[in-house]
């Protein structure tokens, strides 16, 4: 059985996040502060995902522009398994939901600068279509929880990867 219940800050430092999730925008997640873990639980979207009573994800919707925008975001441990379609559709259900105007997120993307690479004369919207041919398993993620692909952020974040900007605007 997954349930979702308010975050709080003890729940961030308990994750263990999948490997892929424990660098975001080439940062180091696991160095979060007492200060941060207690901001991202303070918003009116900040969940403790568990299944069967095991802590398997933290997601929200971090307001950056009060009543207006957010940044989605979503932490997730290894093994989620059976419980992926309930965290996914609990997810897709708070976006959809969300009475905010634009909620975004920025995902890791593959390798934007071996398509160009290949295809030096890409345009910005086909750059778009020729990632998400090879999409990672963020941005399907991303797509199953109602955000749609908006732009390829090249050299982005402080380890300068790819990045693909989704979006919902209501």
């Amino acid at each position: 059985m997954v349930s979702a219940a308010r975050l709080v800050p003890e729940d961030l430092f308990a994750l263990e996040p999948q490997a892929s999730q424990r660098m975001t925008l080439g940062l180091d997640t696991q160095s979060m502060g007492q200060e941060e873990a207690e901001l991202l639980c303070s918003q009116d979207e900040a969940w403790a995902i568990r299944s069967e009573g095991r802590l398997i994800a933290a997601i929200g919707i971090s307001e950056t522009f009060p009543g207006a925008q957010g940044v989605a975001w979503a932490i997730l441990a290894d093994g989620v398994g059976k419980a992926h379609l309930a965290m996914t559709r609990f997810a897709q259900s708070r976006i959809r939901g969300s009475r905010l105007v634009r909620i975004e997120a920025i995902v890791r993307g593959p390798d934007a600068e071996s398509v160009l690479d290949h295809f030096p004369g890409l345009d910005n919207g086909q750059l778009l279509e020729a990632c998400l041919t090879m999409a990672t398993p963020e941005c399907v993620w991303a797509r199953l929880v109602g955000l749609k692909p908006a732009h390829v952020l090249r050299k982005f974040g402080a380890s300068g990867e790819t990045h693909i900007l989704f979006e919902r605007i209501r």
